[in-house]
C-alpha cells in the first residue's frame, strides 16, 4: 500500500493528479480483490474485519474517489 501511494504522488506530479488518483483507486480495487479471493486474515495489512466488511469498505472507497475525481466541473 505504501509504495501504491508514493506512486501515484509521482504520477500526480509528472503526469496528472487524475492518474495519481486512479493509481489509489486501482490499489483499493486490487486491495479488494485480494482479500475477497484470499483466504483467513491476508493480505494482512488489510483485514481487519469480517471478508465482506473489508471488501464492501475498499470497493465503496475506490468507487467514491472515482464519482469525485472523474466528475465534470470538478
Amino acid at each position: 500500500m505504501t509504495t501504491a501511494i508514493a506512486l501515484a504522488c509521482v504520477a500526480a506530479e509528472v503526469v496528472d493528479a487524475q492518474v495519481g488518483v486512479a493509481v489509489i483507486i486501482g490499489t483499493l480495487v486490487a486491495a479488494a480483490v485480494a482479500r475477497l479471493v484470499g483466504r483467513g486474515r491476508h493480505p494482512e495489512g488489510v483485514a481487519v474485519r469480517s471478508t465482506w466488511q473489508d471488501a464492501v469498505t475498499l470497493g465503496g472507497l475506490a468507487v467514491a474517489m472515482g464519482v469525485l475525481v472523474f466528475a465534470p466541473g470538478v
